[in-house]
């Protein structure tokens, strides 16, 4: 599907999340994965220490990747998947359960937080060895490469300044990366919309999926950006709290207040 049309389901981390998707004939599910703990939907422990669908802190699922997976190769015509990698430890062996499968490279997007951005702490993956790996496994799978984020911060610069895009540019220039998207928390690039055509000139075959709690000036940037480049935006957005509304227009007058005593 082309991006203004894709249906995402967003953390698809349950049994009963995965059967709702499915019902719902969605395009696309997003799943968080990390090494955990596999239970039935009373509890009990099914297994320890495997990949499951899960987002930190949280360290147990009734859904594991290996049972994801199953349940979809059994489908006609199954949805795309983005594998969102959350422990490093983890790549590989999904990688491999992947292979088995049967399922289309094509429909699968693998994604990790390769580099330290807006607010986040530095990232726990190595992005030569995730590069290197999933273009390994799955030459024509689209790599979604991110940045780590926290939103409870005071900038001290704009986000997605050049000095976390470069990196991600280099990156795709090293490697000769071309099916790329760019996983953009809209939040963050809402206080600095520029940045976003920025990226997109510097890797003209990349494009970017907007994700996370969006902001009223994140919609305007939206509305924006796909209206310039249609073929190059993917949304997958959760509701705005009003207390996030609030963090943003502090965030954005303070780095107003920033650049004015800077540049005085």
């Amino acid at each position: 599907a082309e991006p203004a049309t894709l249906t995402w389901g967003h953390a698809i981390n349950n049994r009963s999340m995965l059967a709702s998707a499915l019902a719902h004939g969605l395009n696309m599910l997003e799943v968080d994965v990390l090494p955990g703990t596999l239970t039935d939907s009373q509890g009990h422990v099914i297994a320890t220490n495997c990949p499951i669908a899960a987002h930190p802190p949280s360290t147990s699922s009734t859904l594991s990747i290996a049972m994801l997976l199953e349940e979809l190769a059994t489908l006609s015509s199954p949805p795309g998947l983005k594998l969102d990698f959350k422990n490093s430890h983890v790549v590989d062996s999904c990688l491999q359960a992947y292979q088995v499968t049967g399922l289309p490279s094509s429909s699968l997007w693998l994604n990790a937080d390769v580099l330290q951005g807006p607010g986040g702490k530095p990232s726990v993956f190595d992005k030569d060895a995730f590069v290197s790996q999933c273009r390994r496994a799955f030459p024509t799978a689209k790599l979604s490469l991110g940045w780590t984020t926290h939103k409870l911060h005071l900038p001290t610069r704009p986000p997605y300044d050049n000095a976390e895009l470069l990196p991600m540019v280099d990156l795709c220039q090293q490697y000769d990366i071309t099916n790329v998207t760019f996983a953009v928390s809209v939040y963050h690039a809402a206080l600095n919309p520029s940045s976003m055509l920025s990226l997109l000139e510097a890797v003209p075959t990349g494009t970017i999926t907007m994700w996370g709690e969006c902001p009223p000036a994140g919609h305007a940037l939206l509305q924006s950006l796909s209206r310039e480049y249609p073929d190059r935006i993917y949304v997958d957005l959760k509701p705005c709290p009003w207390w996030l509304h609030v963090l943003w227009w502090c965030q954005y007058a303070w780095l107003i207040l920033n650049s004015f005593i800077y540049s005085h």
